[in-house]
């Protein structure tokens, strides 16, 4: 038998795409080079590859067997949002607790779970954002929805947040027992029409600091909690008026009021007591 004669590879073609894509319907790039660098790519995305040889215009490889990579997370920015539409949560920590949130998405509604009416008593779970850079004073808001149940009072879920790399966790807001309920319509095991919360973050402690946030669920095996709609962002400069009244009621008209936000301080939580931002 004679020698068998091997073409030296010139150039490769590369195919990829987001994990799971079906070969043949990813994205191409030719490479002239061992290693190719490729850039632009989005931060924390998971990606499949495979790749064959050009060894000649005519003299192709069949493609090498799956290949895979990610991306690593980056620091995100103000505004920062979140609306649990995709699942998984991309560079969201979902680790730490007994359980696990999960994604709810039943007509229309997108949502994080946390699935208490299954989860026995005592077992928790963990949703932790990215790293994100609080570069300007900020606030936090979510949406919330959960039934109370008196036979089983005790389901909570907490809003914590940290500063890096070495700060400890600190809860901002958390509901337990009577106070954990919705009022929406929020059944068993389905969200109502949701609670919005927001929360000046301290300026003293986290403007300038790169932080995370938390949301801590401990199920006393009542019926499932539901978070959505998270946003950090800064502080608006102009703020929607609060506390709106009626009053003189008649059959025909009425007084109605508000408080001017855009002349008063904001209420924050900080690691002692409740303190006033003034903007």
């Amino acid at each position: 038998l004679g020698d068998v004669y091997k073409r030296q590879a010139t150039s490769w073609l590369i195919e990829y795409g987001p994990s799971g894509f079906a070969q043949g319907l990813g994205s191409l790039v030719t490479a002239s080079a061992n290693p190719h660098v490729f850039t632009g790519l989005p931060s924390g995305t998971n990606y499949d590859f495979y790749v064959r040889a050009i060894c000649s215009a005519t003299d192709t490889s069949m493609y090498s067997a799956l290949g895979s990579f990610a991306t690593a997370c980056a620091v995100e920015n103000l505004p920062y949002a979140n609306n649990f539409n995709n699942w998984p949560l991309i560079c969201w920590d979902m680790t730490g607790g007994s359980q696990s949130w999960f994604h709810y998405n039943n007509g229309g509604t997108n949502a994080a779970r946390a699935n208490f009416w299954s989860w026995t008593a005592g077992n928790d779970a963990y949703m932790t954002t990215p790293e994100i850079n609080i570069s300007a004073d900020a606030q936090v808001s979510f949406d919330w929805s959960h039934q109370y149940n008196a036979s089983y009072p005790n389901d909570s879920v907490a809003l914590q947040v940290k500063v890096l790399p070495n700060g400890t966790w600190t809860s901002i807001w958390g509901l337990k027992a009577a106070a954990f309920n919705s009022n929406d319509g929020a059944g068993t095991t389905f969200p109502g029409s949701f609670v919005t919360e927001t929360f000046v973050l301290d300026p003293t402690t986290y403007t300038g600091q790169t932080v995370q946030f938390r949301f801590e669920a401990v199920s006393g095996w009542g019926p499932d909690a539901f978070i959505r709609d998270l946003l950090v962002e800064a502080v608006p400069t102009c703020l929607a008026p609060d506390s709106l009244m009626a009053s003189n009621v008649s059959a025909t008209s009425l007084d109605f009021g508000w408080t001017e936000m855009n002349s008063a301080c904001l209420l924050y939580t900080s690691d002692a007591a409740d303190d006033l931002l003034c903007v």
